[in-house]
């Protein structure tokens, strides 16, 4: 395979690209003619109010928080990771989203919605994730070599949700209050508008509860094309309830139920066609999580964390074979518990989760039904060995079980070992490597393959080993960081000729590097992200660039991506801000249809909220999406095939002028 800087059609330094790219040259990436000003790091904390992404202690790279997440109006998944150069969504529909980072498939990462694993596809052409950003207070991701707190199955690394708490939205001394917010999208002519009510009934007990409601009609790309099956019908219903119970001890119960209907494409990541024709289609997620913790005051002991959550996702499509039925329903437990013993910090806990997939044809919502579970335990321990060098020693022992559609059952176990250390060479520059392996044994297939598609009984858990070094300067209000990483997960699983099987390896091999500057009113950063993704695959005896088609569920080839952005804040009462992204075209990709490519593109959006009273209790924000009007098809999202067959996916949006406004009462 490659070395980490070579790659087909790329720069050989990436660094040097990045800086030739920004300058103008319009031979690197597609429309790429705006230079940007000098920036701040993706993981610095800048002093606005601003669209930044901030990393975070060992096990977190970056944290999106529900500020952002409010001026750039985000509306779906691919909007919440709009500004993170390492994370890529396609699908360009809702339901069809994906989640990649580093080129890996979500399907590889331990997605958690308060504590709630998102398990499984109830549908194998639509995304596993579905989650409303208006509910968000924050998205936490962590990426590669990741520690034995992220989970089970965290081959790629992590990425949690975690939805507002009451609190959130109580100011001092405020008993009750309601948000009122209702926005209009020009692209795709669609309304939205939500109403949450918050209160606390004492000093110990706090609830709120929301409702999102979200239509529209299809949107059009950047040529003026309706994409069809990309109609808006979605309702989000969310209640949660915050108990202290004492001075030491917090209980939360929260549910959401996020449904989206319409009429949509039969495989919704493939464009309309004459063996794909629309038809009605449903998916409905329940997430139930009840979450305790137990901090004793002056007991360096305990820190108690039990984590109890249920999730539901229920697909029905009336399609050309008549109407289907699936489901994914799962289970977890978590209970850890974090000590402090001198120079150490010790976290340390158990595991626990079950789960069912189940398709019924014509209706039967249970003719078959596939079970799995998973037991984990873990420790991971941070030691500050002097003032300057920290060491992460971690590893946690997962248990899979598999009960098949046939009645057999498939189990795989193993030790997850991971080692971190970081160097404060001086007090603006550190250092830092880190080292990781994780597994994941089989689990339940998507809920449409229970339909003759079997499992290969010698089937190996799938592993992966995670490296990566870097280091972070800041000072002065300037920031650069880069790290360089190697991932490596063999015995990728998925489904070919009808049988659940080992695939082959996969290797992603990758830069990321962010530089910036904060001013007192301005701020602004750049990221770059370089990745190199192949599969070793066993059936076809050689190396391949990763592709959607031939890797559905595993991994795809993203282009060289720039991130970038810059934030005014013009007074107490006004805030501007402009992002760009621009992803390297890709040529020469391989697969089993043919060869295609991957154009390059470049993508701007600004925004602008004011504070008409100067509070934040009513605010005005103006949001314009892909300002150029800029027809693209996203690295992630399906390629274009119809040079060999009929198979394409959707372009993305055009131009969309988001205009919210929000009251607190």
């Amino acid at each position: 395979m490659s070395t980490p800087f070579t790659k087909k059609g790329s720069a050989t330094l990436a660094l040097a690209m990045a800086a030739t790219t920004m300058l103008g040259s319009n031979q690197v990436f597609a429309d790429t003619t705006t230079q940007v000003p000098s920036t701040v790091s993706q993981q610095a904390t800048t002093e606005l109010d601003a669209i930044t992404v901030e990393g975070e202690g060992n096990n977190t790279d970056a944290i999106i928080r529900s500020e952002q997440i409010e001026k750039l109006q985000a509306n779906d998944l691919a909007d919440l990771f709009n500004n993170n150069a390492s994370i890529n969504v396609g699908g360009a529909v809702g339901v069809a989203q994906r989640i990649y980072m580093r080129g890996i498939e979500d399907t590889f990462l331990n997605v958690t919605i308060d504590g709630a694993s998102q398990v499984g596809q109830t549908f194998h052409h639509t995304g596993r994730i579905a989650i409303e950003p208006e509910l968000l207070k924050q998205v936490e991701i962590s990426s590669g070599a990741g520690e034995s707190t992220n989970g089970p199955g965290a081959l790629g690394g992590s990425i949690r949700f975690e939805t507002k708490d009451p609190e959130d939205l109580l100011k001092p001394g405020e008993n009750f209050g309601a948000l009122l917010k209702a926005g209009y999208f020009t692209n795709s002519d669609t309304y939205k508008a939500s109403t949450t009510l918050f209160g606390r009934a004492n000093d110990r007990l706090s609830a709120m509860a929301s409702f999102v409601k979200s239509e529209g009609n299809n949107f059009e790309d950047g040529d003026g094309d309706d994409i069809e099956g990309s109609e808006t019908d979605s309702t989000l219903a969310f209640v949660k309830v915050v108990g202290q119970l004492t001075d030491n001890q917090k209980l939360s119960f929260s549910f959401n139920k996020d449904t989206d209907e319409g009429e949509r494409s039969q495989r919704p990541q493939w464009i309309p066609a004459s063996f794909n024709l629309l038809y009605p289609l449903q998916v409905v997620r329940k997430t139930h999580a009840f979450n305790y913790e137990f901090k004793p005051a002056n007991n360096d002991f305990i820190d108690l964390q039990i984590s109890l959550n249920k999730n539901e996702t229920d697909l029905r499509q009336d399609g050309r074979f008549g109407l289907f039925y699936g489901a994914l329903n799962s289970y977890g437990l978590d209970i850890r518990n974090t000590s402090q013993l001198a120079n150490h910090e010790i976290t340390y806990g158990f595991d626990y989760r079950d789960d069912e997939a189940a398709l019924g044809p014509n209706g039967n919502k249970k003719e078959d039904t596939e079970t799995g579970n998973v037991k984990g335990v873990y420790v991971q321990d941070h030691i500050a060995l002097t003032d300057q060098w920290e060491l992460s020693l971690g590893a946690r022992y997962d248990n899979y079980e598999l009960d098949d559609r046939s009645g057999d059952t498939i189990d795989a176990d193993g030790i997850s070992p991971n080692i971190g250390l970081t160097f404060q060479a001086t007090e603006a520059l550190s250092f830092n490597a880190r080292y990781a392996e994780a597994l994941k044994g089989p689990e339940i297939n998507g809920a449409f393959k229970l339909y003759g598609v079997e499992v290969d009984h010698d089937i190996d858990a799938e592993e992966s080993k995670n490296f990566e070094v870097g280091f972070d300067y800041n000072k002065n209000n300037f920031n650069f960081a880069a790290n360089v990483y190697v991932s490596e997960i063999t015995d990728a699983i998925t489904d070919i000729s009808n049988l659940y099987q080992n695939i082959g390896d996969v290797e992603s091999k990758g830069l990321l590097a962010s530089v910036g500057y904060n001013w007192q009113r301005v701020s602004a950063n750049l990221s770059y992200h370089y990745n190199n993704i192949e599969v070793d695959s066993d059936i076809t005896s050689k190396d391949v660039d990763a592709n959607m088609y031939d890797h559905n569920g595993i991994a795809t080839t993203i282009g060289d991506t720039i991130t970038a952005e810059v934030l005014f804040q013009v007074n107490s009462d006004v805030e501007l801000g402009w992002n760009g992204r621009f992803v390297k075209g890709v040529d020469n990709i391989e697969t089993s249809l043919g060869e295609i490519n991957k154009a390059g593109f470049a993508v701007h959006d600004i925004y602008g909220q004011w504070l008409p009273t100067g509070k934040d209790d009513l605010k005005v924000t103006l949001t314009v999406r892909n300002l150029f009007d800029k027809r693209y098809l996203d690295h992630a999202s399906n390629g274009d095939y119809e040079e060999y067959f009929d198979i394409k996916g959707a372009y993305d949006p055009g131009r969309d002028i988001r205009l919210s406004v929000s009251w607190e009462i």
